[in-house]
């Protein structure tokens, strides 16, 4: 029962978000306890991790991060690393909102740079796919979301087994 009430709440919240014409990251929908004292506030970290067989994951990512100031203007660069050798990055999509949560630029795939990370020998397989905005005015909210398929489980970075189960 308790289940179905909060849904609703939810629900109910949301709704009442779109009808006064609020966008899920407008800066005024951030509790005022978070902003005292902040550069950026993370909006949004999910991760979602689907092992298909022994052999293969695919890993689901989205984050959004609202940079209120100059002083968290890194974190609105966009930074992937991964191992070609195993993993393959698609369905790249990176976004940036106003402060009223108003979409003002989407980044498509031919502005994103992908770099090989060989250091001192001449071939790896490491890389990153990276994007660097101009920065105009503050706040405003990057979202990305991804998706990492990896033919190799054990070498995932972003598969974590604990190594002693014990409480």
């Amino acid at each position: 029962m308790n289940k179905k009430i909060n849904i609703t709440i939810i629900c109910f919240f949301y709704s009442v978000i779109s009808l006064w014409g609020l966008e899920r990251y407008d800066i005024s929908l951030i509790h005022s306890d978070l902003l005292a004292n902040s550069n950026a506030v993370v909006r949004t970290y999910q991760k979602v991790c689907e092992y298909r067989n022994l052999s293969a994951s695919t890993t689901k990512i989205k984050i959004a991060i609202t940079l209120l100031n100059k002083k968290a203007t890194k974190l609105a660069n966009v930074d992937i690393y991964y191992n070609s050798g195993f993993e393959t990055i698609k369905n790249l999509a990176i976004r940036y909102y106003d402060e009223k949560g108003k979409l003002y630029q989407t980044i498509h795939e031919n502005s994103i740079i992908d770099y090989g990370l060989a250091g001192n020998v001449s071939y790896n397989d490491l890389r990153l796919k990276t994007y660097r905005p101009v920065v105009i005015n503050y706040p405003f909210t990057v979202e990305y979301e991804y998706e990492v398929y990896s033919s190799l489980i054990f070498g995932n970075s972003e598969t974590k087994f604990q190594m002693n189960p014990q409480i």
